[in-house]
């Protein structure tokens, strides 16, 4: 290739890049232009947000609180809005500007009409397609008579596409709860489990009672509270489907608020929020549920005829983060089976499967038995077995009323004491195999409080098993 062949080649190089250049960069508005505000006033002084979509259906997104929005569908069936969502709106409002267009807008697909605080409102018809992240949106507001035809972005049109407000939901299944969650029930064909809170922790009501492992209890409330739904279905007010599902299993979370009303005084508001399966799983994973709460005060003569505040919203969660979620009553029976400090613990009394009892106390650092001072082994195998009552997790729990294995050893009746003889807890210690199923071959450390069971590692009690199935065997002369 000679010389003035690679110059041309070059010369047509550059042109081709200048008009690809002018093609693809988008034209400028005249510098002289100023850009106008699409809506007048701040995003902090929105309170509701109306939309209308091409089928006529209205929907419409209010504000409850500083960051806290409340998305109303039709049949007036109401859901808390995804805060990153209507964030993300805010901003978009905030910002965006337009240039007056001259050529004539597309048909709109979506129409909002935004209300702030003062009462000024500010009209936006977004078109259904926009060209190269443009779009030409009609304006209008208290202080036009005609809309205005703006060429702004397409960041709005876009937030909109797709169902409206319906995919701002928050899609958390138990989005309504808020304040301190005082109950947990969870009613099946099988039976009934209620776990409470209390001044002194949470506890088992149903089918059992029992007091209640708390990070159990917390890891639960954690995972509702952030267990996620499928996109809803379009939403419809009628809540009873043609025949109600046999097998269904409702989850319900009670919560309690304190809330100032406008007279000043401070009212208490009880949330009663549900999930209620509706259908068998599909093959897909997903079994489909209504949820809905429903917010009374207990001053009201009314609001215990209340209507949902909250849904219903018929849509799908995953099956597994159910199971995974919910176990048996029997697996959130708190671990310890005395809840007090081992030092707590001054005295105990042992009754042997041969009738005899023993009186252990402690002497200092030590410890008597039946006023015989103790050596320093049969004193660390006491504090041993004071560790395993108030300190040692449970392996396994269980409720059951079922008699004892046949295989089981009894070793002692344990009454734990404290200060001026306050009798903290009675147990039984067993050595015995798990239950049913869970049998490992092993042979477990097993304290039991009527029909509560709690089956210890055998290496956790070792010492303090050996102490005490050496009490009943005869002496030697």
């Amino acid at each position: 290739m000679t010389r003035s062949q690679v110059i041309t080649a070059l010369v047509l190089v550059m042109l081709i890049c200048l008009g690809l250049s002018a093609l693809l960069i988008p034209l400028q508005p005249d510098p002289t232009t100023n850009s106008t505000r699409l809506v007048p006033f701040p995003p902090s002084e929105v309170a509701a947000i109306e939309v209308r979509l091409t089928d006529g259906s209205t929907q419409r997104l209010t504000r409850q609180a500083p960051d806290s929005w409340q998305v109303q569908l039709p049949s007036d069936i109401n859901w808390p809005a995804s805060t990153s969502r209507v964030r993300a709106f805010l901003r978009i409002l905030d910002r965006i500007t337009g240039f007056p267009a001259t050529e004539a807008p597309p048909p709109a697909s979506t129409t909002l009409t935004i209300t702030s605080e003062p009462g000024s409102t500010a009209t936006l018809a977004l078109p259904a397609v926009s060209l190269g992240g443009r779009a030409v949106i009609l304006v209008s507001d208290e202080s036009t008579t005609e809309p205005t035809p703006f060429i702004t972005t397409d960041e709005l049109p876009r937030l909109f596409t797709t169902g409206g407000l319906l995919q701002w939901l928050d899609q958390r299944a138990f989005a309504g709860i808020q304040g301190q969650v005082t109950a947990i029930t969870v009613p099946s064909a099988a039976q009934t489990m209620t776990i409470t809170r209390s001044a002194s922790g949470w506890r088992i009501e149903a089918p059992f009672a029992a007091p209640a492992e708390t990070s159990l209890i917390t890891e639960l409330l954690a995972g509702l509270q952030t267990l996620p739904f499928a996109n809803p279905q379009a939403p419809a007010r009628s809540t009873e489907p043609d025949s109600p599902y046999a097998d269904t299993t409702t989850i319900t979370l009670t919560a309690t608020t304190r809330r100032p009303p406008p007279d000043g005084s401070l009212t208490t508001e009880t949330t009663t929020h549900t999930l209620a399966t509706t259908g068998p799983t599909t093959q897909s994973g997903q079994i489909p549920v209504s949820l809905q709460a429903t917010t009374t005060a207990p001053d009201d003569p009314q609001s215990a005829n209340a209507q949902p505040t909250l849904g219903p919203l018929h849509t799908a969660i995953d099956a597994t983060r159910i199971t995974e979620l919910v176990r048996r009553p029997a697996f959130y029976i708190a671990r310890r089976a005395l809840s007090a400090q081992p030092t707590d613990i001054q005295s105990l009394t042992l009754t042997l499967p041969s009738g005899s009892t023993l009186h252990l106390a402690r002497a200092g650092t030590g410890w008597t038995m039946d006023d015989a001072p103790l050596t320093e082994a049969e004193a660390a195998a006491i504090d041993a077995l004071i560790v395993l009552l108030t300190h040692t997790p449970a392996a396994v729990t269980a409720w059951t009323e079922k008699p004892l294995s046949p295989s089981a050893t009894p070793l002692a009746i344990i009454a734990a004491h404290g200060l001026g003889g306050l009798t903290l807890a009675t147990v039984h210690l067993t050595v015995a195999p798990l239950p049913n199923a869970a049998d490992d071959g092993r042979d477990y450390a097993l304290l039991t409080t009527d029909n509560l069971a709690r089956y210890y590692t055998p290496e956790s009690a070792i010492d303090a098993i050996r102490w005490l199935a050496s009490l009943d065997q005869p002496k030697e002369p």
